[in-house]
C-alpha cells in the first residue's frame, strides 16, 4: 500500500511539474516563447518593408528578446498589453 501512494505522489508531482504555470507564465515558458516569435516576425516584415537586408537569425532573436522584456517592463508600470507594446516597439524602429 505505501508503494502505490508513494508511487502515485511522485506521478503527481511529476504532473505538476510539467505544467506548471512557471512553464507556462515564465522567463522561458510558452507564452513569452510566443511573443519572441511574434516579435521576430514583425521584426523581419519591418526589415523587408523597408528593402533593408536581413541581419543574421541570432542577431534577429536577441534582437526580439530585448523587444519582449522590455514590453514586459514597460507592462508592469504602465499596465498596458504586452502584445500592443511589441508592435508598437517594431513598429518605432528607425526604416
Amino acid at each position: 500500500m505505501k508503494k502505490t501512494v508513494k508511487s502515485d505522489l511522485k506521478l503527481i508531482i511529476n504532473i505538476m511539474e510539467r505544467h506548471s504555470p512557471m512553464a507556462i507564465f515564465g522567463k522561458k515558458g510558452f507564452i513569452w516563447k510566443q511573443e519572441v516569435a511574434l516579435a521576430k516576425k514583425l521584426l523581419v516584415w519591418k526589415y523587408e518593408k523597408s528593402g533593408t537586408a536581413l541581419p543574421d537569425e541570432a542577431v534577429i532573436s536577441a534582437y526580439a528578446e530585448k523587444i519582449v522584456d522590455d514590453a514586459h517592463i514597460i507592462a508592469k508600470k504602465s499596465g498596458n498589453n504586452v502584445l500592443e507594446i511589441i508592435k508598437s516597439k517594431v513598429k518605432d524602429i528607425k526604416k
